[in-house]
């Protein structure tokens, strides 16, 4: 006779388990794991094309303001390169001498008057490197109205002579400049902008020596020292040729 009372059923399920072998019972439960486990499909919204491109499309106000804000800038770039609202009136040169500074400005003349605005970088640099004293150059727009030049300078590091006519050589072994003869002497420009005289070719090593010396405790502005005569080297203000000096340094 069978009994449908739930006491028992519970009363045989385990007496069943107790019968049922462990490796049994464990496949039984991951069944019933995996029976439970129920997979994850996502859902994707339904797609309308018309919706989504009214969607991501720019409206035509937006489409005005663009427009409007393009030519706006259009127009302000045609005006300043056009006109002498950013035109060049001064070219500044930085990192060299005063005699870089003013073949800088010999090689640049012709863009004083020209807008900064579409200004021709290359070409500029072009003219600049093209000078003899210079190795390299940069240059940055100063707006409104200053162009400025880095310059990296050419270093003198010889003098090549050649019966009465001699030349100024750099470290890279380029010819810097032809070497004027003041009253029969040899002028070196030096990087800082002073002028120095050696005078005739005598005692050349001396008086490279003396004007080391003396130019380590130069008068600041000087503008030349002449150790023609190396005992009683002459510094001064202005040019060697034009005015008399204005001081002295003894050696």
């Amino acid at each position: 006779m069978s009994s449908s009372c739930p006491s028992c059923r519970k009363v045989r399920t385990g007496a069943e388990n107790k019968k049922m072998p462990a490796r049994a019972r464990l496949a039984r439960s991951i069944a019933r794991v995996e029976a439970a486990t129920l997979p994850w499909r996502p859902s994707l919204p339904p797609l309308h094309p018309r919706a989504w491109l009214a969607r991501v499309a720019p409206t035509r106000r937006s489409l005005a303001v663009g427009l409007g804000v393009l030519v706006f800038a259009v127009a302000g770039y045609v005006i300043a390169r056009e006109t002498s609202m950013f035109a060049i009136d001064r070219i500044e040169v930085r990192g060299g001498s005063r005699q870089v500074t003013r073949q800088v400005d010999a090689a640049l003349a012709s863009l004083v008057g020209r807008p900064l605005v579409g200004l021709d970088g290359s070409a500029v640099l072009e003219k600049v490197d093209a000078l003899p004293t210079v190795v390299s150059a940069t240059y940055d727009r100063d707006f409104p109205h200053t162009l400025r030049i880095f310059v990296v300078a050419e270093r003198p590091a010889a003098v090549l002579r050649r019966g009465p006519h001699s030349w100024l050589v750099s470290t890279r072994g380029r010819v810097m400049e032809r070497l004027a003869s003041s009253r029969g002497s040899l002028v070196f420009h030096l990087r800082s902008g002073v002028e120095l005289l050696l005078g005739n070719a005598r005692d050349v090593k001396l008086k490279v020596a003396v004007a080391e010396r003396v130019l380590a405790i130069l008068p600041s502005g000087s503008t030349y020292l002449d150790v023609s005569i190396p005992g009683r080297p002459v510094s001064g203000y202005g040019s060697p040729l034009s005015f008399a000096p204005q001081s002295s340094s003894r050696g």
